[in-house]
C-alpha cells in the first residue's frame, strides 16, 4: 500500500464494480447492517491507497466477460471484506 491517495469517485465505483464481480450485493449488505458508513468509507480509503488499481481494473475488465462471480484477487486491498460479506450473503 502507498501513501498516495487517488480519487475518491474513482475508488468509490472501483469498490462498486469489484463488489460485483465477486458476487457481493452491498445494498443488501447495508439492508442488513453488515456494513455501516465506517466500514464503506474505509473500504474506498483502502481502495484510494491501492497500488493495485490499474491491475484491479484489468482483472474486473476480464471478469466482465465471465457471468460466475470470482473470488476477490489477491491484489485487492478490501478482499478480507469482500470474503466476509460473500460467506454471509452465501449462508443466508
Amino acid at each position: 500500500m502507498s501513501d498516495r491517495i487517488g480519487d475518491i469517485r474513482d475508488h468509490y465505483w472501483l469498490v462498486q464494480r469489484m463488489a460485483k464481480a465477486v458476487g457481493v450485493d452491498l445494498a443488501e449488505a447495508w439492508d442488513k447492517a453488515a456494513i455501516e458508513a465506517e466500514d464503506w468509507a474505509g473500504m474506498v480509503h483502502q481502495c484510494q491507497q491501492c497500488d493495485w488499481s490499474q491491475g484491479c481494473q484489468r482483472w474486473m475488465d476480464q471478469r466482465a466477460l465471465d457471468q460466475e462471480p470470482a473470488p476477490p484477487p489477491e491484489g485487492c486491498e478490501n478482499r478480507h471484506v469482500f470474503d466476509q460479506l460473500r460467506a454471509m450473503q452465501k449462508n443466508g
